[in-house]
């Protein structure tokens, strides 16, 4: 009995010690007007001349994501602008993204959707970290026989 709650204790301090060194850098619930252009809210427009994105109601949802139904979400209506919005640079430790993603329409050609860049503003010249998204050809079908 006496070794399980030493085991306990130490699990539990490592579980608060490790929560008391991490920093979050950047969290945006878009929570300004619906309607209104990222690029009013604190984002910088760094290339493209698509379709930018606004702020829309309702914002994602999914079970037991800590996220999860906070503020409202971004849209956008096709092939988008690319934007970015700065965070506090860290130089040690280990950097981690979570972010809830709905993609309403893909290309059959793979292009990055989120990443991390190595600057803010208007000249980003670094995407590292890319989530690219990619329709299949076959979905929905269009020539089963060539699937």
């Amino acid at each position: 009995m006496r070794k399980t709650l030493v085991l306990l204790l130490i699990v539990l301090a490592t579980l608060l010690t490790g929560s008391l060194f991490s920093t979050v850098l950047l969290t945006d619930d878009f929570t300004g007007t619906v309607g209104t252009l990222l690029t009013a809210n604190g984002w910088t427009l760094h290339s493209g001349t698509g379709t930018p994105f606004l702020i829309s109601s309702p914002g994602l949802t999914y079970s037991g994501y800590a996220g999860s139904a906070i503020g409202n979400a971004a849209s956008t209506g096709g092939t988008s602008d690319d934007i970015n919005k700065g965070f506090t640079s860290t130089n040690t430790g280990t950097v981690y993204m979570a972010f809830m993603y709905k993609p309403t329409a893909a290309s059959t050609t793979a292009d990055y959707s989120v990443s991390f860049g190595n600057a803010a503003g208007a000249s980003v010249t670094g995407l590292f970290g890319r989530l690219y998204v990619q329709r299949d050809a076959c979905f929905p079908p269009v020539l089963p026989s060539l699937c």
